[in-house]
């Protein structure tokens, strides 16, 4: 009987695994943490400059001594002359860099290690600016550091190519991870009585911080609001229980990427429904990701796109060269 139990435990949290989970989860979250990098370049002194919407040292005034900060690297790049925006951009260009050669898989651990120092500096500069993604995204840099995140999918610079095997224990944290934030969000969800009877999704959709679509017409058939709120709380506070049975475990992976998509279109929260998606994919996707992407077919997908590109290519200088 004990035998049998702590081999059971042994299966469930280190037998081997070679899905591509994590492979998948470090481009996924280098991705889109550079998408919003990229996002916020425009206004780049406005948000961490010293004259912006809020003044950089009154943002950073509560932090403590040891709490990293963009003003770190600005100071000290201004002691040698730089202008306040060119430090803020030669900041801005190591962390997208660094992104980059974490999403290309070149020495994962160091750079991730780097893009976390990076983010918190980011994150204590623009606090008054931040959401619900840049924290995930902090912890999916957090776990790059400590998972094995580079042995598929990555660039290898060193010579010889490291064991492939990967234990499944680290697919573990991130799916136990998911599962206490769906659950304590949709307990807590559960205890007013605003997701019951629809008002927090109408409130939502329709605020000006969040509202992208219109939906006032939804005014007219307030069964459908408390119907939306009721399934959230279905799926959050389920997503524990369902998520492991073997028989319903896609159908609900399904439904919350859903979830997760109908946030992004209703309520605008693009890089957050995509980093959600990251993380479920990651920690419950990793077999479909190897059906889809794995053995070479990456690899072939890509030799496929470059041959069809390569032949368009040609017969459209073909055809120029006949108006020509």
């Amino acid at each position: 009987m004990k035998t049998s139990f702590f081999k059971s435990v042994d299966q469930f949290f280190f037998k081997v695994d070679n899905n591509l989970n994590l492979a998948f989860f470090r481009i996924g979250t280098a991705l889109i943490a550079m998408f919003i990098l990229i996002s916020q370049y425009p206004d780049l002194l406005e948000i961490y400059g010293q004259y912006g919407y809020l003044r950089a040292d009154i943002v950073e005034l509560p932090l403590l001594s040891f709490q990293p900060r963009l003003s770190w690297m600005t100071d000290f790049l201004a002691g040698h002359g730089f202008s306040e925006f060119m430090s803020l951009k030669v900041v801005f260009g190591l962390y997208l860099s660094f992104l980059f050669l974490l999403g290309i898989g070149i020495f994962p651990t160091l750079t991730a290690l780097l893009c976390l120092f990076l983010q918190i500096s980011f994150m204590n500069s623009g606090q008054y600016y931040i959401y619900g993604v840049d924290y995930f995204i902090l912890a999916g840099l957090f776990y790059c550091i400590l998972f094995p995140v580079g042995r598929q999918l990555s660039l290898n610079i060193l010579g010889k190519a490291r064991k492939k095997e990967s234990m499944i224990f680290f697919t573990r944290v991130l799916q136990i991870h998911l599962c206490l934030v769906y659950f304590i969000s949709g307990f807590d969800k559960g205890l007013g009585y605003d997701w019951w009877n629809g008002e927090a999704i109408w409130t939502t959709m329709m605020g000006l911080n969040f509202k992208s679509v219109d939906v006032s017409f939804l005014a007219d058939y307030p069964f459908i609001p408390k119907a939306i709120g009721w399934s959230v709380l279905l799926i959050e506070i389920g997503y524990p229980f369902f998520i492991f049975w073997k028989k319903t475990k896609y159908v609900w992976l399904s439904i919350t990427i859903l979830m997760h998509v109908g946030i992004g279109i209703f309520l605008g929260l693009y890089y957050f429904a995509a980093m959600m998606i990251v993380f479920n994919m990651a920690a419950f996707g990793g077999e479909l990701l190897k059906r889809s992407f794995g053995k070479g077919k990456t690899l072939n997908l890509i030799k496929s796109i470059g041959i069809k590109f390569f032949i368009r290519r040609t017969e459209s200088d073909k055809n120029a060269s006949i108006w020509i």
